[in-house]
């Protein structure tokens, strides 16, 4: 059995930040393992981040002192699992203005896994704006023009096709594999 498991790390985003990329919105979908540390700082002028079935590392300890993203403020997890700590310095000294945890679990510092729910006092202590929705309120979640209910298949279709993105001003960069793990 093969386990693909894409990865935004920083091993996975070398020369990404070679091309000026101006990103406000960054979606990562389907059990995605996110280095915020590394990720955050390629995207800076990023104003929300969307989530969905990722897990969010730890920080490292050389980057918890780094801020990136100024104008980050909106801020979506739905089914992930993230690090306390990944969590804790994804809102440090960022004015947020939407924080929506939908069916996640939060690891400790034990490296044990909880729901979101159980953490509520600490998660709002952290930011005021959280919001925990309910798990059976998957209508409350952000929803993404175009991404309907069978991303799924097509994510899976599109894996195995060449891509392209075009970057201003009309320069092109080829599809990044985000590889294995």
């Amino acid at each position: 059995m093969v386990n693909f498991q894409p990865s935004f790390g920083k091993a996975n985003f070398a020369g990404f930040s070679s091309a000026p990329i101006y990103i406000i919105q960054f979606h990562a979908h389907d059990y995605t393992s996110v280095a915020a540390d590394y990720l955050l700082p390629l995207l800076p002028n990023l104003r929300t981040l969307i989530l969905r079935e990722a897990t969010i590392q730890g920080i490292s300890k050389k980057n918890r002192s780094a801020s990136p993203c100024p104008e980050l403020n909106a801020l979506h997890f739905l089914s992930c699992v993230f690090h306390l700590d990944g969590f804790c310095w994804l809102l440090s000294g960022r004015n947020m203005r939407e924080v929506v945890i939908w069916d996640c679990q939060i690891i400790d510092g034990k490296g044990h896994r909880h729901p979101a729910e159980e953490f509520r006092p600490k998660l709002t202590e952290i930011c005021p704006l959280v919001q925990l929705l309910d798990k059976s309120d998957y209508q409350s979640t952000i929803k993404i023009e175009g991404w309907g209910e069978d991303m799924k298949d097509r994510i899976i279709s599109a894996a195995f096709r060449p891509h392209s993105a075009v970057h201003p001003p009309g320069r092109r960069m080829g599809f990044m594999n985000l590889g294995a793990r």
